[in-house]
């Protein structure tokens, strides 16, 4: 086989370096062009809003939505969002999901958050005497653009979120309202306090009575009495006791039961003025020691 000499084969090199300096040189310079031509991608939140309410937390929601006014499409790569209230990192988030965003579209989805006031509350004790705050969410969207690669674009939304507290019971009275051979009926006498800026209404009770760890009576109760903001309502509890199921010992002692350590349960079904909120329950126990 023939071989270049020497001079012959480093034209050769010279020459081919020069076409790899021209192609190179012409990818960058349609690089730059497609740069100055692409648009960017826009990224806003659209809506922050709490979507439901209990006395335990909230669920929140915001929509994102990258909009994309080139022909050629982007991806989304991934998000890390945080929450902050009264100053305190109280939610992050993050999350790797991949999806397109065909040129010329849009691409609109959901971030859910879930609050815990138990945890709020630890962070940031001063708002255990507020009904409702603000919280700022800041998110970071990643995508993929051509020509440029993957870039990050920050967002904000500030929102308000309502911090509903549970109504208290306490006791208010005891007193034996009638006693035949088989039963007592018994009036107990419950001062709830609500604690919040606005009005409740306590639809129905459900309860256990007993004594010292034994259940006299279990039932539900319907009361319909409306709880006034900042104040407190009695609420009067009617119960009939049968005597068979609470043993003869105990019979004598119901002719005074004011002074018994009755022990009290259950749970109260609420309705509120909130639309997050139209319902509500709410756990309470005490013991009905000692008179009023």
């Amino acid at each position: 086989m023939r071989q270049l000499s020497a001079a012959p084969r480093a034209h050769w090199v010279l020459a081919l370096g020069a076409i790899l300096s021209v192609i190179l040189t012409g990818c960058g310079a349609v690089r730059m062009a497609l740069n100055r031509s692409f648009d960017p991608p826009s990224v806003s939140v659209v809506d922050a809003r709490v979507e439901s309410l209990t006395f335990s937390g909230a669920e929140l929601a915001f929509d994102l939505e990258v909009g994309n006014p080139n022909t050629v499409g982007i991806d989304i790569t991934g998000y890390e969002y945080q929450i902050e209230i009264a100053g305190e990192r109280v939610i992050v988030g993050t999350s790797e999901e991949r999806r397109p965003v065909a040129g010329e579209s849009a691409s609109l989805w959901t971030v859910p958050a879930s609050l815990r006031f138990a945890s709020l509350l630890s962070s940031v004790a001063s708002l255990a005497s507020e009904d409702e705050t603000t919280f700022s969410f800041e998110c970071a969207v990643r995508l993929d653009v051509p020509f440029v690669g993957e870039i990050s674009v920050p967002v904000t939304r500030i929102g308000a979120l309502p911090l509903p507290k549970p109504p208290s019971i306490s006791l208010d009275g005891v007193s034996l309202q009638g006693m035949s051979a088989t039963a007592a009926n018994l009036l107990v006498k419950l001062r709830v306090q609500n604690p919040n800026g606005f009005l409740l209404r306590l639809e129905s009770l459900t309860y256990e009575l007993g004594l010292r760890g034994k259940t006299w009576v279990s039932a539900s109760q319907d009361v319909g009495l409306e709880l006034f903001a900042g104040a407190s309502t009695i609420a009067e509890l009617p119960v009939r006791v049968d005597l068979k199921s609470i043993g003869a010992a105990a019979v004598s002692l119901l002719r005074d039961p004011g002074n018994l350590p009755l022990e009290l349960g259950g749970a109260m079904r609420l309705t509120a003025p909130l639309p997050q909120m139209p319902t509500a329950e709410a756990a309470f126990e005490l013991e009905a020691s000692g008179r009023p």
